[in-house]
């Protein structure tokens, strides 16, 4: 008898960590995520033969002191979900990093969503529970290592950020390569952009970014060292002073995804705006006549005049163009369009 209740209860271990195991493996369309006892995720695609991904990596941290925790999986909860974005299935991993001070808790949620195959949004939330306050500079978020293929070049890249430079958005990731890709303001007069990060081969690429419904100040870095294989991308949140997170008070993540797909990053940006469109960011139609060619005066920059924009119009005329822009000049300040006195003194009648 005892054998019996030993060999069922041994059956019963194994057969709770295969469900274990099962409920730890996150599915959508073509992707297929495994989170290990480290959190740590690893990534696999049927769009292609090749691994995209370098495996088992830590996918979510928090900043404190200079350094991020690593956290062990203690238990995992599997469950449906219907919300903005759809039916859906939400696995949810719970996280402790356990020290001589105390403990701090992870709960890092990834959705699948059947209208948006190959897809998993991602947040994560962090709990205080060493016993005291906690300085907190930021958090990272879908933190992958994607594999290059060949032949050269390695890596296409999307990269959103705006700057004065004025950068291509779309090139090739040469052998060493970073650029911090800041949502923010990178100029008097440059900053924002568009908050996603695509990289692909030949076969296959990866995208990463954040479905607020606002603008964040969050960067998407993109770094190649000299050498490797790879190219490290994520979603960095950096608090411009730390915050104080008080013993039991939890600090959530912005709602972030990753995306596999096939070909360049065009597909990947429409798939992106249809997942903004269910956090309410919906892009209006355009108009035919905003498919119309137009001239624009920033060729005379600008301290131009009203006689040389005037004098050009016949010319613009002739060339068939149908609209012609005052690109910048007109306002009195950056930021402030009413119009410059200097150059249109009779105001709204001059313009």
């Amino acid at each position: 008898m005892k054998r019996l209740v030993f060999a069922i209860v041994g059956w019963s271990a194994l057969l709770l960590a295969a469900g274990c195991a099962r409920d730890r493996a996150v599915v959508s369309g073509d992707l297929k995520v495994a989170v290990d006892e480290g959190m740590r995720l690893s990534v696999t695609t049927s769009l292609t033969d090749t691994p995209l991904v370098k495996e088992a990596a830590a996918f979510s941290g928090i900043l404190i002191d200079g350094q991020m925790p690593a956290f062990s999986l203690v238990r995992t909860e599997k469950k449906a979900v219907s919300d903005v974005f759809g039916a859906g299935t939400a696995f949810v991993f719970y996280g402790e990093s356990a020290d001589k001070e105390g403990k701090l808790l992870e709960k890092l949620t990834l959705t699948s969503y059947e209208r948006f195959p190959g897809t998993v949004v991602a947040q994560a939330a962090f709990t205080n529970a060493t016993g005291a306050p906690l300085s907190v500079e930021g958090w990272t978020m879908d933190r992958f290592d994607v594999i290059g293929g060949e032949p050269e070049p390695a890596f296409w890249s999307f990269q959103g950020q705006s700057t004065e430079a004025r950068a291509d958005w779309i090139f090739p990731i040469p052998d060493t390569f970073y650029q911090k890709n800041f949502m923010g303001m990178n100029g008097s007069d440059y900053g924002g952009g568009t908050p996603i990060t695509c990289l692909w081969r030949r076969d296959a690429g990866l995208a990463v970014g954040h479905l607020e419904p606002v603008p964040q100040r969050v960067s998407l870095p993109v770094e190649k060292k000299a050498g490797e294989k790879t190219a490290a991308v994520s979603v960095v949140k950096e608090f411009d002073a730390p915050v104080v997170l008080e013993d039991g008070a939890s600090l959530e993540t912005y709602t972030t995804f990753f995306h596999v797909f096939k070909g360049d990053c065009f597909g990947a940006l429409r798939h992106y705006a249809q997942l903004l469109e269910c956090v309410g960011v919906v892009m209006p139609e355009s108009e035919p006549d905003a498919f119309e060619p137009a001239w624009c005066a920033w060729g005379y920059e600008r301290l131009f005049t009203i006689d040389e924009i005037v004098g050009t119009l016949p010319k613009v005329k002739e060339l068939g163009f149908k609209w012609a822009t005052l690109d910048d000049g007109y306002q009195i300040a950056e930021g402030d369009w009413d119009l410059n006195t200097d150059r249109f003194p009779r105001g709204d009648a001059d313009m």
